[in-house]
């Protein structure tokens, strides 16, 4: 039996593998077409210029080209490292389906106490619900970006467990 909360730095291995850029490729075209609704949306909702729309919209346009360039035209395979042995690890493993909603679930539960602290540090230490909505609005990029992180980290270790007969140890 594993022990839950102490590990050896023996227990921890890193591999090096290989692997297609066409999944890489599909999440980075979904994120940005997210990126470009919420930006657009939040421009919508407080009002901008032209240079706003402009701005907000290069970012996801890249990330759009760059995904659309990983599915259809790059042929070389993309080289991956993957850390075997820690909790993350341990969680995909064993509950493989249910790895991506723990980590969503722990993310946006972090994400809600980081906004209502934040909130609450802003107001002089007086709690305002409407502040606290406020907040969240403002760094909705940062949930954005968690959720992008957990998605990452469920392909990266697909990806490994597709290529595992490539994947060599890293020393």
């Amino acid at each position: 039996m594993k022990m839950l909360f102490k590990r050896k730095k023996r227990d921890i291995k890193v591999y090096s593998y290989k692997c297609s850029p066409v999944l890489e490729g599909y999440v980075y075209v979904l994120f940005s077409i997210l990126i470009f609704l919420l930006y657009m949306m939040r421009v919508a909702l407080k009002g901008g210029s032209w240079i706003e729309y402009v701005l907000f919209g290069t970012i996801p346009m890249a990330l759009l080209l760059v995904g659309l360039y990983y599915i259809f035209k790059r042929e070389k395979p993309l080289d991956r490292a993957v850390v075997i042995g820690t909790r993350m690890s341990d969680l995909f493993f064993s509950h493989q389906r249910l790895f991506f909603c723990y980590v969503i679930v722990a993310y946006i539960l972090s994400y809600a106490v980081v906004t209502l602290l934040l909130s609450f540090v802003e107001n002089s230490f007086v709690f305002s619900f409407h502040a606290w909505f406020l907040e969240i609005h403002d760094l909705s990029i940062l949930l954005l970006a968690l959720v992008y992180h957990a998605v990452s980290s469920w392909l990266t270790y697909y990806q490994y467990v597709q290529n595992k007969v490539n994947a060599v140890e890293m020393k």
